[in-house]
């Protein structure tokens, strides 16, 4: 990131090689900062309260600071005003449509020029309402273009007031999606009930909570699309709701006896992608291997689980489709369950020596690793491994799942590179096969100009 001098020149600079989309958000001198004067509004209405319970001098001070505080905020009636709306190259301003800019070794772009667009700035007001029954502390409310939020050039926020009541200023035209998440606060305890800690211990598993156990934090949330074209949008009312509970069961495939203490492990439902609904949720095991992630709101996860040592995830499935490979996506009301995840003590580990023509190491080369079947080339998978050989030209790859690969070694690779299909078709054609069975250890050496 970078920002613009007083003749609107930028430079960006030290960014590794690939492909980029370059976008502007103007900073509009006009709008008003309404989240600063809804903090003021709450400083006043805890100063109202304290007058009544202090001395008249004090009393006289928090008067004065009233007055101070009244004095520096915006009129209620501002009205809209024309301000520029964020940009992405050549001149769109959603980054879905952008023109990436390609960006080689030691390269250097210029003339990367994009005009401003003046654009009538809305006001979006309304009502976060809060249905779940929870008691709920702390709201946030969140702008995002509709059609780019993998990639949104604007995010903005707010945060409601005591009753509800929200307030964005100088949003552009366009699709947007307005959302609302909140933790509520958790019970306490009922009256004798424990609960008790068990520490984890140096590389052992995360803390676990015995007896009935602590709740884990959840969000409630809320969405709306809208859509803005200059005009003020009042009345929007967002309603907070629960998320969807996903429950299952552990399993274990392997030559090891399971883990006696199930109680140790956590499972995990990480957002996969920008997400307004904040990160993961996570969940307890019981006694038995089962498990219910609370509360998850809308989006695209991936499924985990840890706390056995010497066990790692071999699946996690979601209605026959492994959400380690693939996202599970989470929507509408119904909750999810059936789950399982199993966990293998079967580790593969794929070794070997890189050399040249003449028998030499060959240690100028990324050595690339990346399934045959195309279905996983997707970025983040745990499919593909990239390293680089020793001095010597030995290279390893390890935990790797079961199944048909392909390896190859580029000289110059982009560190995105592996995440872009079109990388790896290149790749494909001067690669050879190497298979992986279950709890494998293999030998593979690679000599330069071999393949198949």
């Amino acid at each position: 990131a970078g920002s613009t001098d007083d003749r609107g020149i930028y430079r960006v600079f030290g960014l590794m090689p690939g492909e980029y989309v370059v976008c502007a958000t103007p900073r509009n001198p006009n709008t008003t900062d309404f989240g600063r004067m809804e903090a003021m509004e709450q400083e006043m209405r805890a100063l109202q309260t304290a007058a009544a319970q202090v001395s008249a001098e004090q009393t006289q001070a928090i008067r004065d600071r009233i007055l101070s505080i009244r004095g520096s905020m915006p009129t209620e009636d501002v009205e809209a005003t024309p301000g520029y709306a964020p940009i992405c190259y050549p001149g769109t301003t959603a980054a879905s449509s952008a023109t990436p800019i390609p960006l080689g070794i030691s390269e250097e772009r210029s003339a990367v020029d994009f005009q401003l667009q003046l654009a009538p700035l809305a006001r979006i007001e309304g009502v976060v309402i809060n249905s779940t029954g929870a008691q709920i502390t702390q709201i946030n409310v969140t702008l995002r273009d509709a059609s780019s939020l993998g990639g949104s050039t604007l995010n903005m926020e707010a945060r409601p007031d005591a009753e509800g009541r929200f307030r964005l200023q100088g949003v552009p035209p366009g699709q947007y999606r307005l959302t609302a998440r909140a933790t509520p606060a958790s019970p306490r305890p009922a009256a004798g009930q424990q609960q008790t800690v068990v520490g984890r211990g140096r590389g052992g598993a995360p803390p676990a909570v015995a007896g009935p156990g602590r709740p884990q934090p959840m969000t409630v949330w809320a969405s709306a699309d809208i859509s803005v074209d200059g005009r003020t949008l009042s009345n929007v009312v967002l309603s907070l709701q629960q998320g969807v509970n996903v429950s299952g069961q552990i399993a274990f495939e392997g030559a090891l006896p399971p883990p006696t203490d199930l109680t140790r492990m956590r499972v995990s439902m990480s957002p996969v992608g920008q997400t307004p609904f904040g990160g993961a949720t996570h969940a307890q095991v019981d006694a038995t291997g089962r498990f219910t992630l609370q509360s998850v709101p809308p989006g695209r996860y991936r499924l985990s689980a840890s706390g056995a040592a010497g066990w790692t995830a071999e699946s996690a499935m979601i209605g026959g489709q492994d959400t380690l490979d693939f996202p599970f996506e989470v929507k509408g009301n119904q909750n999810v369950p059936g789950v399982t995840i199993t966990l293998t003590d079967r580790r593969t580990e794929l070794t070997g020596k890189v050399v040249d023509g003449q028998n030499r190491p060959a240690v100028d080369y990324t050595i690339v690793i990346f399934p045959a079947d195309q279905r996983y080339w997707a970025g983040g998978s745990r499919r593909i491994q990239t390293t680089r050989p020793s001095t010597d030209g030995s290279f390893t790859f390890r935990n790797l799942p079961p199944g048909d690969y392909r390896i190859a070694t580029p000289v110059d690779l982009e560190p995105a590179g592996t995440s872009d299909p079109a990388v790896l078709q290149q790749l494909e054609g001067a690669s050879m096969r190497v298979t992986l069975q279950p709890g494998e250890t293999k030998v593979q050496n690679i000599r330069l100009g071999q393949g198949g």
